[in-house]
């Protein structure tokens, strides 16, 4: 009977272990790493090598060693929820507790794996919320410290207050601030740095990589609360930068339709206009009706040398850079109507519309309409891409692929030869196709044909997919709850 009774709660034992442990499968720390406004800190703990932040975006990790932000952890990772309440290390058995929306979890560093449930150890609680004796710093150009009233002010005096602390053993002072992040405080120099991580807007509609710069920008429209602004994110350095309207000179608007660049100008498309930023002098200029656009909300754009093609809801303008100057093109277009897509080659321009495919030849002036027998691009055009000599269009049927020297075509219907939601934008390369759907990212594999479905189960912060960056072996997916970033093509994993 000992043992039987041995064995039983031997059985429990791991069967609740299990039950409350979480894997993403077949996924290994590092394939899905999520970011989002982690500018909200509510919680800071830290073991021998890290500092802990926890946010409503999420888990920072500060490395203590390098002086370096590691990846964050969020719902990516196997986070139980992005809004973190609290956190306390547990040094006996090397546990760091999250207390969340959701109820806690912890992460065990030995194993990388994450267990849901259990009670959070509010006794190892190390952040300090009261007020305590502080030195006076000293900030960057533009910030001032107020320890008396606790918060810290910048040059708009807009106040963020300092909601919790934690003092380390190097003469440091860390402190989780409402809105501007972490800042560290070194008492010896006196001396208080902010420490800038993550986006400014979590819904990210729109990404553009600017290869001259190796950075990203990122946009996107609030439907609930204004946009708070646009986010710069550089590769090289992993630094990141933000944008705000009414603080930045000739920045009208934080609401972002879409960005693209060239080698001179990032153009950021609007509800409220066409903004050009200047890469050289680093400085905005803004387009509406009265500077000729055929409507101030701007639904696509298209670099194409010294022109910029221009989408908006009642037809084409076209911008010429030399002349600073815009013009509509709207000749063969049916009376306003909306352009949703732009391609362009050495050829043709593309749009797509509500109601099909347009083309225009280079030198005329008349858009003509462009069909196929399939009736695939006959109704609401959302997407064209040009890959090599083929072009990609996706509409509310599906999506079909045109070679334009052989004149083949394929075509996947939705929900029949390819699953989700109506395709929203794509990105081609040899091996793959990857579509954007408010139902997921999907991934089909050339050679067999063959469609995947990546999903929140996955890794996804949100099953609406609305934008997409191929980057090599990893590709980049804008929702909006945040950016996340996929190792697609790991030789570990065959998906």
């Amino acid at each position: 009977m000992r043992r039987f009774f041995f064995f039983a709660s031997l059985l429990i034992t791991i069967l609740w272990a299990g039950s409350f442990s979480f894997a993403k499968g077949r996924y290994l720390p590092g394939d899905w790493v999520s970011y989002t406004n982690l500018r909200f800190v509510t919680s800071i703990a830290q073991d021998f090598r890290y500092i802990y932040f926890g946010t409503t975006g999420g888990v920072l990790r500060y490395n203590k060693f390098s002086e370096t932000w590691e990846e964050p952890w969020t719902e990516s990772d196997g986070l139980i929820s992005n809004r973190v309440s609290q956190i306390a290390y547990d040094s006996r058995y090397d546990q760091i507790w999250f207390q969340t929306t959701r109820g806690p979890c912890y992460y065990q560093p030995t194993f990388q794996e994450w267990f849901y449930g259990g009670t959070f150890p509010d006794s190892l609680v190390q952040t300090g919320r009261e007020k305590i004796d502080l030195p006076h710093f000293f900030m960057e150009f533009g910030y001032n410290f107020f320890k008396d009233l606790g918060y810290i002010e910048d040059q708009l005096l807009r106040k963020y207050p300092l909601r919790v602390y934690l003092k380390d053993d190097w003469d440091n002072v860390w402190f989780g601030t409402s809105g501007l992040g972490v800042a560290v405080g070194n008492i010896r120099s006196l001396q208080l740095k902010l420490l800038r991580y993550g986006l400014s807007e979590s819904n990210v509609k729109t990404i553009f990589y600017d290869q001259d710069k190796n950075e990203i920008w990122l946009g996107g429209v609030r439907s609930v609360s204004p946009s708070r602004g646009i986010t710069k994110y550089n590769l090289n350095n992993k630094s990141w930068e933000y944008y705000e309207a009414f603080y930045t000179p000739n920045l009208q608007t934080n609401e972002i339709n879409l960005i693209q660049g060239d080698n001179q100008n990032i153009w950021l498309g609007t509800p409220e206009g066409l903004i050009k930023y200047d890469k050289k002098n680093q400085s905005f200029k803004s387009y509406n009706s009265f500077a000729g656009l055929l409507d101030d909300n701007i639904l696509s754009l298209k670099p194409d040398g010294r022109f910029l093609w221009i989408g908006t809801r009642y037809g084409v303008n076209l911008y010429d850079s030399k002349k600073d100057s815009l013009i509509a093109v709207n000749d063969g277009l049916p009376r306003g109507t909306s352009i949703y897509s732009i391609e362009s080659d050495s050829q043709w321009v593309w749009v797509g519309t509500r109601v099909g495919v347009y083309r225009l030849t280079k030198g005329e002036a008349t858009w003509y309409k462009f069909t196929t027998p399939e009736g695939m691009i006959g109704g609401r055009v959302n997407c064209i891409t040009r890959f090599g000599e083929e072009i990609w269009f996706s509409s509310d049927l599906g999506i079909l692929s045109y070679n334009l020297k052989t004149e083949a075509r394929n075509v996947y219907h939705n929900h029949t030869e390819m699953p989700g939601d109506e395709p929203q934008q794509i990105a081609v390369t040899q091996k793959v196709v990857w579509v954007a759907t408010s139902g997921g990212a999907l991934k089909m594999d050339r050679s067999s044909g063959i469609w995947r479905v990546f999903t929140t189960a996955d890794g996804l912060l949100d099953d609406n997919v609305q934008a997409l960056w191929l980057d090599g072996d990893y590709i980049w997916f804008g929702t909006p709850k945040g950016l996340t970033r996929f190792y697609w093509n790991s030789p570990r994993r065959i998906d």
